[in-house]
């Protein structure tokens, strides 16, 4: 691109003339710091055109992008739209300050542009590398012609944008159930780390982490973004571990199946185990003892007891599973075991109280009564503390300045915090 004026020929034969339905403008825009923004001047107009004259003026904080050129010669990225040029529209540039060039196109065979509105030139432009660089400016466009094909000339008014230099971003971040997180802050200057910390309730496992609608990966439950250049809105979604399974075996008679292991087994039908552990199930039979179980092998078994159900509180919510599937739960909040309502979802615990539940199991030769207890309260003990930088490196103890805890209780529950440690 050459870097001197070049005159119109056009316009030196005709005259000035201003034509109300043509109109030329700039829109507003916000720019972050050490981001680079394409700005278009737009051209509505009903009058066919041929050439262009504009001076842009970039205001304090702004300077015009640059490219490299096939020749290694370093120019300013202003482009015309290419789908409204001809093949023979050019474009040059001549500088007029550090902050402002006179733009010009034309057509060396006196074609129109095409089409009647859009975006008629594209410039871009990025940030000054200056710590005070922040808050509004603007850019101008000024002394601007437009040349029909007769040549004549029409003149436009001063167009100005406003644009709002950013220097900070920010951060968000929504769970679904399952868990909890915590950013090391929800305002950052640009360029400037941020680390969001995630702590799964007992039972659950982070499923998917969105950082601006795209999924991210995540290590010990931390997250990490080095340079902060954007505004960052995360999105955590959660999944019970569920324990791997063995295949299905099949029960047909009278014989104990003994499971040696913290797993239950789960009924499925009377007639169907499904085991659900990764631990040994021994299987005894009349005769033998056998430590492994295989796929699709039949065993003669019966099923004793149902196991007790297992209580849980969190953030106020009470949960009660029992690992026998199929099994429905019953519960009682003042330490009775009459009249227990069914369970069906999260309950919320709004005082400590005595929860009795049990599991029953109904199928068409019986029906199990109560065959386990689980108490519990929404007192809650602490059972370890783990203390993290801002960054996210973990720590024996909190430091001076701004600490990140994340807590354990027994119910399993974690809680994430900042601690702020003065010097004394």
């Amino acid at each position: 691109m050459k870097k001197h004026l070049i005159s119109f020929i056009a316009m030196v034969l005709g005259t000035i003339a201003v034509n109300a339905q043509n109109t030329i403008n700039i829109s507003d825009f916000t720019i972050r710091k050490g981001e680079t923004k394409e700005i278009a001047v737009e051209l509505n107009n009903s009058t066919e055109y041929t050439a262009l004259q504009m001076d842009i003026t970039l205001g304090k904080g702004l300077t015009f992008a640059t490219i490299v050129t096939e020749t290694g010669e370093i120019e300013k990225d202003i482009t015309l739209n290419g789908e409204r040029i001809r093949s023979s529209h050019t474009i040059a540039y001549n500088e007029l300050t550090d902050n402002a060039v006179r733009v010009i196109s034309y057509s060396s065979s006196n074609a129109g542009f095409r089409g009647t509105n859009g975006a008629i030139v594209y410039f871009k432009v990025t940030t000054l590398d200056d710590e005070s660089v922040s808050g509004d400016t603007e850019i101008r466009v000024s002394n601007i012609f437009f040349t029909a094909p007769n040549g004549v000339e029409d003149e436009f008014g001063d167009i100005t944008a406003k644009a709002e230099i950013l220097t900070t971003a920010s951060a968000s971040v929504t769970c679904g159930y399952g868990g909890t997180a915590m950013l090391s802050a929800e305002q950052v200057e640009i360029g400037s780390p941020l680390t969001l910390f995630i702590a799964p309730y007992d039972g659950y496992k982070v499923s998917q982490l969105l950082l601006n609608d795209t999924p991210v990966g995540i290590k010990n439950n931390i997250y990490k973004v080095e340079e902060m250049t954007n505004d960052a809105a995360f999105n955590v979604t959660f999944e019970e571990i569920v324990p791997d399974t063995v295949e299905v075996i099949k029960v047909q008679t009278d014989t104990l199946i003994q499971i040696d292991t913290l797993e239950i087994v789960k009924v499925v039908t009377d007639t169907l185990i499904q085991v659900d552990t990764l631990e040994i199930v021994k299987v005894v039979t009349d005769t033998i003892e056998i430590e492994t179980i295989e796929t699709d092998t039949i065993f003669i078994a019966e099923i004793t007891e149902i196991p007790a159900p297992e209580i849980s509180f969190n953030d106020g919510m009470m949960s009660i599973t029992c690992a026998l599937q199929g099994a429905r739960i019953f519960y009682t909040l003042d330490g009775s075991i009459e009249n227990g309502k069914e369970y069906t979802a999260p309950v919320e615990i709004k005082e400590d109280c005595t929860v009795i539940a049990y599991a029953m199991l109904a199928s068409e030769q019986s029906t199990f009564d109560i065959t386990g207890t689980g108490i519990g309260g929404i007192t809650d003990e602490v059972i370890s503390r783990k203390y993290y930088t801002e960054a996210g490196v973990e720590i024996e103890a909190p430091r001076e300045g701004v600490n990140i805890v994340i807590i354990t209780y027994e119910s399993g529950k974690t809680e994430t915090k900042k601690v702020v440690v003065r010097k004394k």
